[in-house]
């Protein structure tokens, strides 16, 4: 949702995901849209919530969220699909120590994927990492993604996260990983929805 002034930003992933309308809408309306950065997209819907007693500052102030936000906190949608390539998703992790219930309109499929997290150990060695996807290479599992993080063991070392497909080789692919990385965590299994598989094949 755009107005005049002023946007509540939730986070810069949602800026880059949204560029071209927001653009579009400066120009359109010879404005200058103020971003600003906010927790969540529902966080940024509740704050424009409690702007209602104040009219004024309610037709300048918006926000980027899902219509679910807007029906929780009763503010309304004034723009909907803004996103520039349409069919994007967002992907939410529930974390815990048991499975949670299935539910009744659950499409989740037999497929599982691992998260897992761990320390190259040789971080300055020529070809670490690479020796460390040989491992997974080896043991025929597919990454679905990789991605870093800054550690706090030292500046320029990452903690790496991985999301690998499961089948009964992991286990020996971790051991594997021993002599590899300072240490190693899974974060959690879980399955994937039908609908990742839907569009992955289109």
């Amino acid at each position: 949702m755009v107005i005049r002034q002023k946007i509540l930003k939730i986070q810069s992933l949602v800026w880059s995901q949204c560029n071209n309308f927001l653009n579009q809408h400066e120009l359109d309306n010879s404005i200058k849209i103020q971003k600003i950065d906010t927790s969540s997209t529902s966080k940024a819907v509740e704050i424009v919530s409690k702007l209602r007693d104040d009219p004024v500052e309610r037709e300048q102030v918006a926000a980027i969220a899902s219509a679910t936000a807007s029906k929780i906190h009763d503010v309304p949608i004034q723009s909907t699909s803004i996103e520039d390539i349409k069919g994007n998703t967002t992907r939410f992790l529930v974390l815990g120590k048991t499975d949670l219930p299935k539910t009744s309109d659950d499409k989740t499929t037999k497929e599982r994927i691992s998260l897992l997290c761990f320390v190259i150990k040789k971080n300055d060695d020529f070809g670490s990492l690479c020796d460390i996807l040989e491992v997974f290479k080896k043991f025929d599992l597919n990454l679905q993604t990789i991605t870093t993080r800054p550690s706090v063991i030292s500046p320029w070392r990452y903690v790496f996260f991985v999301e690998v497909w499961e089948n009964e080789k992991l286990k020996d692919a971790l051991s594997s990983l021993d002599d590899l990385v300072l240490d190693y965590n899974i974060i959690g299994s879980f399955p994937r929805n039908q609908r990742f598989f839907d569009m992955i094949k289109k």
